[in-house]
């Protein structure tokens, strides 16, 4: 097994995980991993430099079939066959595709799941793959969202209370305090 791999252009690392499972198995045992401190999901692609970076560097390139972090939502409202209600298990805006000519096709009526097919593109899998026997891990440095209790409310001393938080992105050393 490779170690996770740092992506200099986004800070994340990426991990090559060879096992044939489901597409369901692979998000769950993606979630479940860390690395560093860092929490890690199926890989999600925002960007073509990031589809090159882990298609053709991890592991020596190029993949291969691989499960990635995308599936087909049926209950999203944009949600319709082949190219609707695709989402990124993280949330994050399907913005970026590299789907390979004539993908995705729904073939079978039950292709939901995203995995790279024998190039650097992709293709929409059934839920069970034999053909997908590895799966991409992206381990990323969570952020603090947007301040909403600032400047705070007075407290029993007529001051507003204050938190802080300091650390590294790696996770290795980090502290905070309540003050």
């Amino acid at each position: 097994q490779n170690l996770p791999m740092q992506n200099p252009a986004n800070g994340h690392y990426y991990e090559i995980v060879s096992m044939n499972v489901d597409w369901t198995t692979a998000d769950q045992m993606a979630s479940s991993r860390t690395y560093m401190g860092l929490a890690g999901h199926l890989v999600t692609i925002s960007d073509a430099a990031e589809d090159q970076f882990v298609y053709f560097t991890l592991a020596g390139g190029p993949l291969g079939n691989a499960w990635l972090g995308a599936y087909q939502d049926m209950n999203s409202p944009t949600y319709s066959e082949p190219l609707g209600g695709w989402t990124w298990v993280t949330g994050e805006p399907f913005s970026y595709s590299n789907w390979y000519t004539g993908e995705p096709n729904n073939a079978g009526g039950s292709e939901h799941y995203l995995g790279y097919w024998p190039s650097d593109q992709w293709n929409d899998y059934n839920l069970v793959s034999g053909n997908v026997g590895s799966f991409v891990v992206e381990y990323e440095p969570t952020t603090i969202g947007t301040t909403y209790c600032s400047p705070g409310v007075a407290n029993s001393t007529g001051s507003p209370g204050a938190i802080a938080a300091n650390g590294s992105p790696s996770g290795l050393s980090s502290q905070s305090s309540l003050f």
